[in-house]
This record gives structure tokens, sequence and C-alpha cells, in this order.
């Protein structure tokens, strides 16, 4: 059956927070949701890029719901634009980091006694839905008014613990996203994705909100860049450093597709994972130039039979070579009974 999201959107500049009710957290945001109800994510992807002036996000989030409306919170340097997102470049940055082929003859019909690196797990994509009208509000506001209003008025909270964290982005003058997310059937799957836009002095992906999280955290980063770039913490002196998570550079190299290049030229891929968030997270992430320019490019090995009429080459040669040799030897024998 085919799902039409209904989603609206609001861009809100904020100093103050005051909620509380069950949520959840992704990686980028805080879920706020109707009272007694149960939501988490299972998967967030993110494709990131940033000209020096303006960072754009392209988000997705896998969502496992029994409601049928949620909201999520969003943190952003500045006031952002809010547009739809496309799933087709997910689709597109999937296939470019599939492992490659490398092949290699069989001539013996056994393998080559060795076991290929595994594909990347293909991206499972809900048929592609139309988003209904776009109703987008911006608002400037000296408190959490605005934003308290607006969940309360769609009967969404924000959790006690996010809203904590919510009160550390306003002290430093950062602005937020909220967007209501509403479906006829319960919020399970890929949710249609959204792209935000806005200026920062910074290189940076907002991650403080998933200290509200109970459940661990598993998030991909596509970071489109003119270089490799890497993932630290968005901190200052002693509290910079590594992320505190679980982490895999999966794919690094050059792209030549038209979709992707008109906002970077080389794309890194990496994967998080925080097990326990309100311990491992601690700041945002920053997006900083690799130590490295070393391509990851992950192959996958593609043995090839090399046979005549269906029997392997190998077999064949040891085949024709043990006749030759019966022949010669039989010569032989003939030969010196002969004498």
């Amino acid at each position: 059956m085919r799902r039409i999201w209904a989603v609206g959107f609001l861009t809100l500049v904020l100093v103050g927070l005051q909620a509380a009710a069950p949520a959840s957290a992704c990686g980028c945001g805080g879920l706020a949701t109707q009272p007694d109800a149960e939501i988490s994510v299972s998967g967030e992807r993110a494709v990131v890029s940033w000209d020096g002036e303006t960072e754009q996000i392209d988000l997705m989030l896998d969502l496992v719901s029994k409601t049928d409306a949620a909201a999520i919170v969003i943190p952003t340097p500045t006031p952002a634009t809010v547009t739809a997102g496309d799933s087709a470049l997910f689709e597109t940055l999937e296939e470019t980091i599939r492992p490659r082929p490398v092949y290699a003859d069989d001539w013996w019909g056994f393998g080559t006694g060795r076991d290929g690196a595994p594909a990347l797990p293909s991206v499972t994509v809900l048929d592609r839905v139309e988003i209904g009208p776009l109703e987008a509000v911006t608002l400037a506001a000296t408190n959490s008014r605005g934003l308290s209003t607006w969940l309360n008025s769609n009967g969404f909270a924000l959790s006690p613990a996010t809203s904590k964290v919510l009160n550390r982005y306003i002290k430093e003058k950062w602005s937020f996203v909220a967007v209501r997310i509403a479906n006829d059937v319960p919020l399970s799957g890929s949710v249609d994705p959204i792209r935000l836009t806005f200026d920062t002095t910074r290189f940076v992906y907002p991650m403080r909100l998933s200290q509200g999280a109970e459940t661990p955290q598993a998030l991909r980063l596509y970071i489109l860049d003119k270089e490799r770039v890497d993932v630290t913490k968005a901190a200052e002196g002693a509290a910079a450093g590594p992320l505190n998570a679980g982490r895999k550079t999966v794919w690094a190299g050059d792209v030549t597709d038209p979709a992707l290049t008109d906002r970077g030229t080389y794309l890194t891929v990496v994967d998080l994972r925080y097990e326990v968030p309100a311990i491992q997270v601690t700041t945002d992430i920053a997006i900083v130039p690799a130590g490295t320019a070393e391509n990851v490019i992950p192959t996958r090995e593609v043995v090839r039979l090399v046979s005549v009429l269906g029997v392997p080459l190998g077999s064949l040669i040891v085949g024709w070579a043990v006749i030759g040799l019966l022949i010669l030897l039989g010569a032989l024998v003939a030969r010196t009974r002969t004498r």
C-alpha cells in the first residue's frame, strides 16, 4: 500500500525550553511523541557537505514504532531552511560504495581457496512517496513558547533528558528545526528524507541530543568534500579528540556521478555506533581534514571458471598431459620390444 507522509516544518530561534514526556532520540535530534507512545530509531543516514559558509544535511531515519505521529527537533548553529530531500540520492551513494568486483580465474573448479570481502548490505527503500504540501513557518522568539506551543498543540512533548541538552544549545545561541511526521499507519520503516541548509563557520554534525537515547544508536555519514575527511569531537582544548564510539571508514575515494559532484568530488563514508549514548555522547561531531589521503575502496572477489565445454581447463590440460605421457610410454615400450 502506498503511504503518504504529511510533514510540517518549523524553524525556531530559541533561548529556553521546558517540556516533559517520554521521548526517544536520534543522532541529529530528539524525538517527541504523544503521551505513552513508544518510538525508536533503528537507523540514521545523513549526507553532509559544507562549502566553507553553508552546510547541507540530507537526513533519512528508519523508525520502529506503533504510533502514527511523532516530531523531530533538530538543532542547527543558525536558522535552517528546510526542504524535501530525495531518497534517490541515498540509492546513488549506496551504489557508489558497493564493493567493486576483482576477478580471479579458476582453472580447476575448486574455487580460489579464499573468501572474497562481503558485500555491503543493500539499502531497503520504501516506494517513493509524495510529500504533501510543506507548511513552513519561521519563528523568532526570546523564549521557548514557539516550540512548546507547537509541540503541545500537536500532542507531543520532549523528555527531561532531551530538554536539558536543548538548553545547552540554547545557551550557545543555536536554532532548532521541528519536523512533524504523521501517517495513517504506524511509523515503522524509512521516513522520506528532509534537507536542512544553514550557515555555519564550522563543519559540524549535531549529535548531543542523542544523549537522551535509551537504546544503542547507529549512524552512517556520507561526507562530500574536496578531500578525505575524518570525524572528531566538536570541542576545544582537552575535551577535543577522537569520538568515544565504534567507528569504521567504510569507503573513501573520488566520485564522478553528477548527482554527487555538485556538493563535493571526494566521498568519505563513516559508520558510527554508540552502545550507551548517555555516556559516550559528550559533544557534537566535527568534520575535519583526515590525516591521510589514502583511498578506501572495498572489493569483492568474483571467481570465473576457465573451462572448455563445461570442463575446467586445468583438468583438461592435466588429462591431455597424462594421455600424452601414456602414448609416449607406449611408444617407448613398443620400440624396446622390436629391438
